[in-house]
């Protein structure tokens, strides 16, 4: 397929980030976050912005590939991470025991819940947040942070609108549906 680039409004990066700080940044000045992605990825967003404007530190990675996933794995600072849920299928299981890794913010494709259930049994007191959004929306526009009673699903629900967000379900006329209608 052909490339596309989408404009983004400063105002709506702003209340992206608003967002993300309110939502995924409770510790502060103790985040310490990866940051390993190109700055062409809406995903660097979210990791560039959300750790330094909570007073958090960046530990940048320069490898790419998975061994820039190895190469988080054999950090230990880092607490917090956004992240695929493909490149998260990567880097568990190079976690070592121990790890201080505790808040996901996952994004970008299909969340499936037996993944979140492996982060879960690496670090039962997880924070872990399914994120969904087009680009155009500015990276997020709604969340779910996962819980127990996820675990009968096959996928991680995609959450609730971010504040200021309105979301309708409509069917392929454009239509609006009722509640609990798929669309």
């Amino acid at each position: 397929g052909l490339p596309k680039g989408v404009p983004i409004t400063h105002r709506g990066l702003a209340d992206y980030v608003d967002f993300a700080l309110d939502a995924y940044c409770h510790g502060g000045d103790d985040i310490v976050a990866p940051l390993f992605g190109s700055l062409a990825f809406d995903l660097t967003i979210t990791s560039l912005f959300a750790p330094i404007l909570s007073r958090g530190r960046l530990h940048t990675i320069r490898a790419q590939g998975a061994s820039a996933l190895q190469a988080i794995a054999e950090t230990p600072e880092i607490n917090w991470c956004k992240a695929t849920p493909s490149h998260l299928e990567i880097l568990v299981p190079m976690l070592p025991p121990g790890h201080r890794l505790s808040t996901y913010v996952v994004g970008g494709e299909a969340f499936r819940t037996r993944l979140a259930l492996d982060l879960s049994q690496h670090n039962p007191a997880a924070a872990i947040y399914n994120e969904y959004g087009p680009t155009e929306a500015v990276v997020g526009c709604m969340v779910h942070r996962f819980v127990d009673a996820d675990a009968e699903r096959l996928d991680v629900p995609i959450g609730r609108p971010a504040p200021g967000v309105h979301l309708q379900i409509v069917d392929s006329f454009g239509n609006r549906l009722p509640p609990g209608a798929s669309g």
